[in-house]
């Protein structure tokens, strides 16, 4: 393997999704509270995320629609893309998740099989949330679930996880990593919690391979991936 092309987007680049039918990658750019639109190897397009601390993306490669989170401001927006480019939808913002005000969004998901948007949160008193929205289109988007998951950390503290979120497409189960206590929640279709995995110390990202079912965790502090099936 060999690096192709280096593509400088900003300062402070962190999460990113992609759009596998357009060639078309999404890049939170912190620096610049953005997101950038990489096209054929190139930055095309800057999007103002709608807030300050840009940190979650998730991607509807269907409908080539958007979800962007900002955890300083405590707000999420969604985009889409028409003829003259990508546009955030004003009347699209998310807030006060868990109907509490103060919150914090982490990362994001998106299940297409059933236009669900999933945002991992942390309460004002240090508790872990995941929110479960509904969209209809870029404007109708409403919350259908509030589920308690597992502690993720301090926002005070450099090691705060929240960054482990991702749905397998094949059982429309969502993986929940949950990185101070060690563990990964899986929450089912049904918006409950449908088991809680010890799976070591200081789980961070998270992924799923649909093809053989498998759910792999990168365990930041040993710097090790630890693996499981998903059989629930």
């Amino acid at each position: 393997l060999a690096v192709k092309k280096k593509i400088n987007v900003g300062p402070n680049p962190a999460m990113m999704d992609y759009f596998p039918f357009i060639n078309t990658v999404a890049v939170i750019v912190r620096g610049y509270n953005a997101v950038a639109i990489i096209e054929n190897d190139n930055v095309t397009q800057y999007l103002e995320s709608g807030g300050i601390g840009p940190y979650g993306i998730a991607a509807d490669p269907l409908n080539n629609q958007l979800i962007v989170t900002n955890r300083d401001t405590g707000n999420a927006y969604a985009y889409y893309r028409d003829t003259n480019g990508w546009k955030m939808d004003p009347g699209s913002e998310m807030k006060d998740f868990g109907d509490t005000e103060r919150t914090q969004p982490f990362e994001a998901a998106y299940n297409w099989n059933n236009k669900r948007i999933y945002i991992t949160f942390m309460k004002p008193d240090g508790q872990w949330f995941v929110d479960v929205f509904e969209k209809e289109s870029t404007t109708r988007i409403h919350r259908i679930a509030t589920i308690h998951v597992g502690n993720s950390g301090s926002d005070r503290d450099a090691s705060v996880g929240g960054s482990g979120l991702v749905i397998n497409p094949e059982t429309n189960n969502l993986f929940v990593t949950d990185t101070a206590a060690g563990t990964v929640t899986v929450i089912g279709p049904d918006n409950t919690v449908k088991a809680t995995i010890p799976i070591g110390s200081d789980p961070y990202e998270i992924a799923v391979n649909r093809d053989t079912q498998t759910v792999y965790v990168t365990l930041r502090a040993a710097n090790r991936l630890a693996w499981f099936a998903d059989g629930y």
